[in-house]
Formats: C-alpha cells, sequence, structure tokens
C-alpha cells in the first residue's frame, strides 16, 4: 500500500529526461488550486500502470543528463519548499544493461533544470544516485555528480532518498528497516528552492530499446531518519554549500576586499587552498593535495599566486575557473630529501614575484604573465618535468649547455618545435640536450625518445639516470618558408627534452631554446623565472612589499615556536626590487613567522610566533623603523591563570593566539589572524579590536571522546576541547573552548598523528585522564593528565620497549622513570581503558591472539596514573576465547571492549587460521560476547561467525570485492548496544543482549551523505546520555576534517 502523508496526496505521469516517471504532487487541497502546465521536451516515449499498490513503468529514452540537459515529457505545479522523504522497493527490472530505474526529484521543466535521483540498474547490478545543480557552487564542488556501487545480488531492492535542506542522501536495503549508503559518496547538493516534483522513472539509455520497472511499498512521507547527523571539530560541517574549513593554514594572505586564502600543505578533502570571507568560506582553489609548508601563499591587485609541489601556479580570482597557469621556475622547489617545499614566503609588486628559497638562501624572482615560446602544442600530456636533484655533468663534453638547463624538460608523447627565421632549404644541426629523471630507468626499455625515425634509450646512452646526454643531428634542413620543424616523439614514460640548438655549418648557435627553463646564457626560455635576477639572504622567509616598492624580508631566527636560536638571530630586513640591502632593518623580534603591509597607516604587520605569541605593527618604515603598538594579549593562549582557553575575558578575550601563521589587513581596517599548532584557527577581528568572526578545523585522523563527568556536553580530542550545545541549530551548535598542549613546556608534540582520545576519570579525585593511539594500528599509547584545559605528559607504552610512567609529576621524561619492557608489544590493534583505569591491549599473533590488562594502580600525588610492566604485578595476559591461544591471525585485526561494571567482553577475534603472505582467502571472524569475564567465564552469551555477505541475511549489505572484516574498524560497547564502524563510513548498531544488527547509522541528508573511509584502528567513540540517547562519533577527514555525530535513540528509547 502506498503511505501519503497529509501534505503528499496527488500522483500523476511524466516522461522525465528521456525517462517515464511517475510524479507524487504535495498537498491535495493545495495542487487543485493550481493551473497544472505539461511541456513535451524531447522524444522519450511509455507508458504506466497504477494498480493502487503495485507501479509498472515502461519506457524508452535516450538516458539520463545528455550533453548536460534533459529530454522529458514534463508535467509541473508549483509547491514551497519542503523537507521530504521517498521510499519504494524496485521489485523486478527487465531491461539490458545501461539502463535505470528508480527515484527522481525535478525542479520543473527546463531541460537544465536542477535534479537529484537515486537508481537501481541491472549492470553488475548496483545502485547510485546523481545531482544536477542550476549553479556552480562557490566552494568548488561539482556542479553535476553521480556515484554509485556494484551489489552482491540484483533486484528487488530498495530505494530511498531524503531531502533536507540544500543536501540530500540516498540509501538502500533489502528489507525496508536497515538502510546502508551506496558506498561512502551517498548523496549531495540540491539547490531546488521552490516548485519541486517527485517520481520514478525508467530509463533504457537508448531510444530504441523499451525497459519495464515495477515499483511497490512506496511512502512519501517527511524525513523519518532514526537519528541526526551532526559534527564536531570543523566550523563547517561540509554541509554542499558550506564547504569546510581546511586541515591547516600554513600562509595567509588578505585581499582589499576582506577575501582570506590560505594554504595548508595537506587537505584531505583535496582543497588546500581555500578562500574565506564574512565568517563563510567563499571558494575552493583548483589546486590539489599536497601544497606546502610555509610562505605558500600571496597575491596582488590581479593574481592569487600558490606554491604547489614542485612549482608555482598563477590564479585569477575573476575567472569562474581561477584560469590556473604553472610558473615553473629553474630549480623543483620541493626537496626530495625532506620531501618538503623549499618556499618559506612570496610576494608580488604586480609585475615580479619574489620567492624565498629556504633551502638555497636566495630569493628567487619570476615574471608573472606567461612567456612566448616556438613549442607546438601536440599531446594532451604535453607539459614540463623538473628535475628531483641536481643533474649530472658529464666531464669533458664541450658540447654541454649551462647547467640549469638540465633542471627542466618539455615532456610529452610528441613534442614539437617550429623554429622561423633560417634560410629556406639550406641544412642545419640539431643539437639536443637531454637527461632521464627516473632512477632505474637504464633498466626500463620502455624509456625511448625517437627521431627522425631512430630510438634512442637516454639513460643507457648518458650511463645512468640523472645524468645530461647531448645527440647531434645533422642535416637537418628548413622548408621553403625557412622554418625549421623538430619533432620528438615518445611514449608517455619516456624523458623529455630539455634544450634545442640550431648550428650552423661552423658550430656557430644561431637559435638556443631551454626547454620548460628560463632564459639562460643565450638560450631562450620558457619559463618565467629570471635567473640573473636571483640575490641571496640568509634563511628567507615572509615577504611584502610597501607603498615605496620597498621588499621587507623575513629572517627566519628558528623553525620552532617558543625555541630562539641565539645563533641565527631573527630580523626583518628591507631590500631594494635588485635585492640591495637598504640597511633598514627590525630586530626586538624572535620568532616572526607571518608578515602583511597596511598601506593605509604605513605600517608592517608582524606575526610573532613565540614566546610573545602576538600580532606587532612597526611604522617609520622610511627611515628607522620602531615598534608603535601590538594586538593580542603577551603569551597568546598560555597566558592567565587558565592556559589553553581560546576564549578569557579576563586576558584578552579573544586576541589568544598560538602557532601564527599569517596576518593580514583588507581596505576597511579588519585585522585577520591565522594559526593553530595543529589544524587551521582563523581569526576576524573589527577595527576596534573585538572579535568579529572565528573559523577552525581541529581534527585530522583523530576522534573525539566525551568527557564522563558531562551529559555528552564536553568533549576532547586529542589537542583541543570543545563543548555542545544540543539545544542549537546545526552550525551554532559547538564552541571551541580550547588548546590543550603547552608547547612551550613539553616541546614538539608526539602525538600529532593520533587517531583517537579515550577520556576517563580516574581515582577518588575524579582525575581527568586523556590515552592517546595510532591511527592504522595502536602504535604508541601515550597517556596524559588533565591541570585545567592544558593536558600533561604523564605516561608512554611505546612500541620500541620503552615505558613511562611520570613519577615527578613535571610532564618530562626524567632520569630513572623509564622502565624497558621485556614483554613489549609491537602489534595492537586495539585500546581500551575501562572504567575502573585498566589499560587493555589487543594482540593478533601467529600463535594466537591475545589482551594485555595492565592493572591501574592508582593516582600518585600529582594526579598520575600508575601502571607497571612487570608481569603479573603490572599485567596479565589473557588469549582471545576458546581459538585464541591456537589461531593464526596473520594479516588480520582483533577488536573488543570491556565494560568493568559489568564485567562482559565484547570481542571480534579469528575463526579460522591464517597461513601467511600466500592465504588469499577472506579472513574469517567471530562476535562474540562474554559475561563474567573476568571471573573465569569462556562461554559466549552468544556469538556469530564468518560473516556473509551473500548467505547471512544480516550482512546483505556489503559491496561486491569488500575489504576484508578487518574494515571493521573501531569497536566500542555502551549501554545496551555494540558499535561498529565499518571501513565505508558505516556505524553497525548491534543489540548487545542478541548480537542481533538492529540499525546502520552514516551521514544523513543534513551533511549531504557523505564520509570519509574509516580507516583508524580506534576511530570510534560512543557515548550513552541520561535521556537515553547515544552519542556515536566516528573519524572523517576525508570530507571535511570533522568527527561525524551522530545522535541515535533506540527504538525503545525514542519518543
Amino acid at each position: 500500500m502506498i503511505n501519503i502523508s497529509c501534505f503528499y496526496r496527488v500522483i500523476v505521469v511524466l516522461v522525465l529526461l528521456g525517462v517515464i516517471v511517475v510524479l507524487v504532487l504535495f498537498d491535495n487541497s493545495y495542487a487543485q488550486s493550481l493551473e497544472w502546465k505539461s511541456t513535451p521536451i524531447g522524444a522519450a516515449k511509455g507508458e504506466y500502470t497504477w494498480k493502487g499498490a503495485t507501479l509498472v513503468i515502461s519506457g524508452s529514452s535516450a538516458g539520463l543528463n545528455i550533453k548536460d540537459a534533459d529530454e522529458v515529457y514534463f508535467v509541473s505545479f508549483t509547491k514551497e519548499n519542503a523537507d521530504f522523504e521517498v521510499v519504494a522497493r524496485v521489485v523486478a527490472f527487465d531491461a539490458p544493461k545501461g539502463a535505470y530505474a528508480g527515484i527522481m526529484v525535478r525542479a520543473d521543466h527546463s531541460p537544465q533544470a536542477s535534479s537529484a535521483a537515486t537508481w537501481y540498474t541491472n549492470d553488475k547490478p548496483g545502485v547510485g544516485w546523481m545531482y544536477r545543480l542550476s549553479i556552480q557552487p562557490a566552494n568548488s564542488w561539482p556542479r553535476v555528480n553521480f556515484g554509485g556501487i556494484e551489489l552482491q545480488q540484483p533486484a528487488p531492492i530498495w530505494l530511498k532518498f531524503v531531502r533536507v535542506g540544500r543536501s540530500f542522501a540516498a540509501f538502500r536495503s533489502r528489507d525496508g528497516k536497515l538502510w546502508a549508503p551506496m558506498s561512502n559518496a551517498s548523496g549531495g547538493g540540491f539547490d531546488i528552492n521552490g516548485p519541486m516534483q517527485v517520481g520514478f522513472f525508467v530509463s533504457s539509455g537508448n531510444p530504441h530499446v523499451r525497459v519495464t520497472a515495477t515499483f511497490d511499498s512506496i511512502e512519501i512521507t517527511r524525513p523519518r531518519m532514526t537519528y541526526q547527523t551532526t559534527w564536531v571539530g570543523n566550523s563547517c560541517g561540509y554541509r554542499w554549500f558550506d564547504g569546510h574549513v581546511s586541515n591547516g593554514a600554513s600562509a595567509m594572505w588578505v585581499a582589499p576586499d576582506g577575501t582570506v586564502y590560505t594554504s595548508s600543505y595537506w587537505d584531505e578533502a583535496g582543497r588546500p587552498v581555500t578562500s574565506y570571507k564574512n565568517g563563510k568560506v567563499a571558494r575552493a582553489l583548483p589546486v590539489g593535495t599536497p601544497q606546502t609548508a610555509d610562505g605558500g601563499i600571496t597575491g596582488d591587485e590581479r593574481y592569487i599566486y600558490v606554491a604547489w609541489v614542485d612549482r608555482i601556479l598563477r590564479l585569477d580570482p575573476s575567472k569562474p575557473d581561477f584560469a590556473p597557469l604553472p610558473l615553473t621556475l629553474s630549480i623543483n622547489l620541493m626537496d626530495k630529501t625532506t620531501n618538503t617545499s623549499v618556499v618559506a614566503g612570496m610576494a608580488s609588486n604586480g609585475k615580479k614575484l619574489y620567492v624565498s628559497d629556504a633551502r638555497d638562501n636566495v630569493v628567487r624572482v619570476v615574471n608573472v604573465e606567461p612567456v612566448q615560446t616556438l613549442h607546438q602544442a601536440v599531446a594532451a600530456n604535453d607539459g614540463i618535468t623538473l628535475a628531483p636533484g641536481p643533474v649530472e655533468l658529464p666531464r669533458g663534453e664541450a658540447r654541454l649547455a649551462p647547467a640549469v638547463v638540465y633542471q627542466t624538460q618539455r615532456t610529452g608523447e610528441g613534442i614539437r618545435y617550429l623554429l622561423p627565421g633560417f634560410e629556406a632549404d639550406k641544412s642545419y644541426t640539431i643539437r639536443v640536450h637531454t637527461v632521464d629523471y627516473l632512477q632505474g630507468a637504464e633498466k626500463n626499455e620502455q624509456r625511448q625518445i625517437q627521431i627522425r625515425g631512430k630510438s634512442f634509450h637516454v639513460a643507457k646512452l648518458a650511463g645512468g639516470p640523472m645524468k645530461a646526454l647531448v645527440l647531434d643531428f645533422t642535416d637537418w634542413k628548413a622548408d621553403k618558408n625557412g622554418r625549421i620543424d623538430f619533432t620528438w616523439t615518445a611514449p608517455r614514460s619516456a624523458p623529455g627534452v630539455c634544450a634545442i640548438e640550431v648550428l650552423d655549418g661552423s658550430g656557430k648557435r644561431l637559435l638556443g631554446i631551454n626547454c620548460g627553463g628560463p632564459a639562460v646564457e643565450g638560450f631562450l626560455g620558457e619559463t618565467q623565472e629570471d635567473v640573473h635576477r636571483a640575490f641571496a639572504v640568509e634563511r628567507p622567509g615572509a615577504m611584502v612589499f610597501d607603498k615605496r616598492g620597498d621588499l621587507w624580508i623575513v629572517q627566519r631566527g628558528c623553525d620552532h615556536p617558543g625555541t630562539p636560536m641565539p645563533k641565527h638571530p631573527a630580523a626583518i630586513k628591507c631590500y631594494s626590487p635588485d635585492g640591495k640591502f637598504t640597511g633598514r632593518a627590525i630586530t626586538d623580534v624572535s620568532n616572526p613567522r607571518a608578515l602583511a603591509y597596511d598601506a593605509a597607516k604605513d605600517e608592517l604587520i608582524v606575526g610573532e610566533n613565540a614566546p610573545d605569541f602576538n600580532v606587532r605593527f612597526y611604522g617609520a618604515l622610511d627611515s628607522q623603523p620602531k615598534l608603535v603598538r601590538t594586538f593580542g594579549e603577551k603569551g597568546g593562549i598560555y597566558a592567565g591563570t587558565n592556559p589553553g582557553l581560546i576564549h578569557d575575558p579576563t586576558r584578552g578575550g579573544y586576541a589568544r593566539f598560538a602557532g601564527i601563521t599569517g596576518v593580514g589587513k583588507d581596505a576597511s581596517g579588519h585585522l585577520y589572524v591565522a594559526g593553530g599548532f595543529q589544524g587551521t584557527d582563523l581569526r576576524a577581528f573589527k577595527p576596534d579590536g573585538t572579535l568579529d568572526w572565528m573559523l577552525y578545523s581541529n581534527v585530522f585522523v583523530s576522534t573525539y571522546d566525551v568527557d564522563p563527568a558531562s551529559d555528552g556536553e564536553d568533549v576532547y580530542a586529542t589537542y583541543n576541547h570543545i563543548k555542545l550545545d544540543f539545544n542549537k541549530p546545526l552550525g551554532q551548535h559547538q564552541t571551541y573552548v580550547s588548546y590543550n598542549y603547552d608547547i612551550r613546556r613539553f616541546g614538539e608534540p608526539k602525538r600529532a598523528s593520533s587517531s583517537q582520545a579515550i577520556l576517563r576519570r580516574l581515582g577518588p579525585q575524579k582525575q581527568l585522564v586523556m590515552y592517546t593511539s595510532g591511527q592504522g594500528t595502536i602504535g604508541d599509547v601515550l597517556i596524559f593528565r588533565y591541570q585545567g584545559e592544558l593536558a600533561i605528559p604523564c605516561g608512554s607504552i611505546t612500541t620500541d620497549g620503552n615505558f613511562w610512567i611520570d613519577s615527578n609529576g613535571n610532564g618530562k621524561v626524567d632520569a630513572g622513570e623509564v622502565t624497558k619492557h621485556e614483554g613489549r608489544i609491537t602489534w595492537a590493534t586495539a585500546l581500551v581503558v575501562d572504567s575502573k583505569g585498566d589499560l587493555w591491549l589487543a594482540h593478533p599473533g601467529t600463535g594466537g591472539s591475545f589482551m594485555r590488562r595492565y592493572f591501574f594502580k592508582g593516582l600518585n600525588e600529582h594526579g598520575v596514573p600508575i601502571y607497571k610492566c612487570e608481569p603479573g604485578v603490572g599485567y596479565e595476559d589473557i588469549p582471545f576465547p576458546e581459538e585464541g591461544a591456537k589461531t593464526s591471525a596473520w594479516g588480520m585485526s582483533v577488536r573488543f571492549d570491556y565494560d568493568a561494571d559489568r564485567d562482559v567482553l565484547i570481542a571480534m577475534y579469528p575463526a579460522v587460521p591464517r597461513k601467511g603472505e600466500s592465504d588469499t582467502s577472506a579472513p574469517q571472524y567471530f562476535f562474540a560476547r562474554y559475561d563474567n569475564w573476568l571471573k573465569g567465564n569462556r562461554t559466549p552469551t552468544w556469538k556469530v561467525k564468518a560473516f556473509d555477505p551473500i548467505t547471512h541475511p544480516q550482512y546483505f549489505l556489503v559491496e561486491v570485492n569488500p575489504y576484508p572484516y578487518r574494515g571493521y574498524m573501531g569497536l566500542q560497547y555502551v549501554g545496551d548496544y555494540v558499535f561498529l564502524a565499518y571501513i565505508f563510513g558505516e556505524v553497525h548498531v548491534f543489540d548487545a543482549n542478541t548480537g542481533q544488527l538492529v540499525d546502520i547509522l552514516f551521514p544523513g541528508p543534513e551533511v549531504g551523505g557523505h564520509s570519509a573511509w574509516e580507516d583508524a584502528a580506534m576511530g570510534l567513540r560512543a557515548f550513552k546520555r541520561k535521556n537515553g540517547e547515544y552519542l556515536v562519533f566516528t573519524e572523517n577527514s576525508g570530507w571535511g576534517g570533522k568527527n561525524n555525530v551522530f545522535r541515535w535513540r533506540p527504538p525503545k528509547a525514542k519518543k
């Protein structure tokens, strides 16, 4: 039977997208008052039958989204916005491969109308979704997008489409009760803001082929999700039109109109370069990950410049696509020994771009406009490649070009130069300079090039890779127009051309071209660097031009916040554009990291990173610069009686900074400060110094946990504390409270890549203690005790066998505090800290899997939890039940959780031995509950063996060719349920009393139905609130640098 709520009542039929559509309209009384309008668009044909419970649609059509337009016969009416849910079962689909049947939502009858759909296809079989927006989103997400995945079994299959606000999510099911996504991408944007039509479609993909689909169990209602999806750790939740705050802000440039551009070394969602305005994400720039470390972005009145991998990109914000233009320098900007960029700062005066090369201690000068070349584009993969390091020049070779020539080369499957200005029909010698940059190239027979029909293996002829080779070709004739046509053909992976020379009969160079490189010593250039303008600067960093045209350059004093180097004092020095030091300098700085210029006041703005952590303003730039004022609390976030607070009304308010990486002012006088030791911390201040807005991205491969003393409102990740307000709407529900690590006292943090925080209240005083782990495996376990808002290091169990407990409470590893752990575990796949403080590790071994339990011995006088590493006294090893002592867990992971208050163990452990690397069979597991575990019981209350997605009805949701069940990552037992994070982003919820799957959680329509892979070993935490609601946190770095937060109520707890 069809279930239509009181505002969804009328059903009509239309042809859509070359698709037959049954349209469900809204609100019977409202619909009757409208004039219906039908407009035939396209040539789709079809028919349908409706028998009150079963809908059969037959039709032929050209297909979905053909050249960004639809062929439709359309029927529409006007209806205001509404959130809704459509559910239906595809009973059968009689169709060849390439045909689709499903649910569609559409704005109007125009061919390019906004639309969204979810479907089933017989092709393999599979399910999928798509959307088409009316305009390109500013955050650079695709205007048209689609996705899907192959299934184990064909129809019948249930489909569900849920729209909430400006996003939608699509789901699939076999029983209409348990719903799973269409893989970790399962929805997107929705910009239908007025009338909409909701219906069912078939698409044959061929106007001469007819297909038939049968639907039943149709329900059209308001959204009925069993949970709400929210997020924590990022100001923006990656709702489709909101974007997200990038994973970091290594550098910043502010445009006069208040647009803030930031650059990050990495962003898991592929948006390392982003712009912000008025407290929102403005536009993501078309620059992929990875990016650069320091000083990687700047701009001028026309362009934005971004250091990207081995080169610089020039971007034009006035263009919809930013019109990216590579600016290739004479060197590879990626230092292969450190795998970081050599760029530490950039500045443009509108004509020239100046680049700080921190490795070679030089400032390079680059023209910002393209260079005209004689190169003719031949292949789509034509480009410029830079050498990974210095090229070796053979001794005694008189024909060599300047060394810089061999650092770049023109590459592609076909390279052609048409060289004019020679005598018609006369013969010349072509000299070719080349080198193969690939290590091991001499062993690869495919790396050969062809010139004039002859093959050359460059690496072999040169004596190896990274060695220059010169080839001469005589009797190369110019054509009747006096042009020499030089062509070089090569497979995709072959080396390219570094330079070409045209020589006359006497060997005199008539023309030289540095292919892909700068102009140098008589060779014409193809890139913008002016190598003769470069000038030396010791430890160059951030830089900026003033209104006189002078260039101010930071001379870096140290690379680490809070640790100045007396041997290398910092300064900010002034140079003329030709590289001459003017004698003007600022020397009263310790660790200047960021630099900007306020033209209105003729002042330099300096981001001082330590020890003051504030912003400094310098005037009198035309004579002897002097400090005129500062902004921000001295000592930054560490100032006051409660260090770590982001906002302290008694010590600076919001002007408390940490790890400053960027400063800038706009034309209105707003000051912008970027920083954050981990992640992004971006703040805008009004001219009166009050906070205007703040954006942050606080987690990367990290998982939040709840302070047990709260009711879910206080959550902590490895570096920060956030307070949640469940009564506020999405986007306003979180407050960044504090940063928890004192980099001044404890040096570089050791948990930068940790994936999880486990919070416990221990001892009579309920000391807040945090335990952190690694990402893919547990790795080192680090222990921190909270002192106010700061997490003080107080213990560690490391894979190298060191066992440390901070006896004196100073947060540092001192002599006599470290014990060598003879029975160390080098491979652990689960970490548990129970409510009584015992610390458990799971070890899957080839001789059997076991769990190690370290006994909590209480707190010392400093609040440090005490553990020991002597067997029997400090810990015990317990085999996983039954098969644990004998089953080889080669290549597997084991998961478990233990509830000390109820003495219940939930475990996932090997069921079938693995034979080693040659064993390609899918791992098989037991998933079981054991009551009275520490009392000695080893008989399971329930146990499931060998999850099989084909034969076991509970596990039909696993896709074809799934990752082995080590794909189940984080596991936690809370209240009456067990929560398991699956690798594609789903959270499977099991009844802890029966082991039965009761629900599946996945990011819903509130966030566009997208989640990253759950590839962190402990990437899930769960908490039961007093009102019966469960909070489930899952790591989600790939789609927005955040945690997913599911607010779930089990059926019996729902109101």
